[in-house]
């Protein structure tokens, strides 16, 4: 899910739409914290940290291959993976 989420905003070619994610995103930090707990946080910097270095790019081949390249790292795969888990939960929750 979050895999086909973030190649979803690399082909919309809208930095600035990645940015309005990035704030809706954020927007969850409250219930997600009541959720998770404060250690959510070191999960939600590794998703933010994607998705404002694949706005800055201006390729669509450099912002797939960061992609692929952080989905290929166990760790920070399984970091953004759990940050949007518990961003779906906390919004079916409250």
């Amino acid at each position: 899910m979050a895999f086909g989420y973030v190649e979803a905003l690399i082909h919309c070619r809208n930095p600035g739409k990645i940015i309005e994610e990035i704030n809706r995103l954020a927007s969850f930090d409250n219930l997600v914290e009541k959720l998770a707990g404060e250690f959510y946080k070191d999960y939600t910097e590794v998703t933010v940290e994607l998705l404002k270095s694949i706005a800055e790019l201006q390729s669509i081949i450099d912002a797939s291959r960061l992609l692929l390249e952080t989905f290929n790292d166990e760790s920070l795969a399984a970091h953004i993976t759990f940050h949007f888990r518990v961003c779906v939960v906390s919004s079916l929750h409250y």
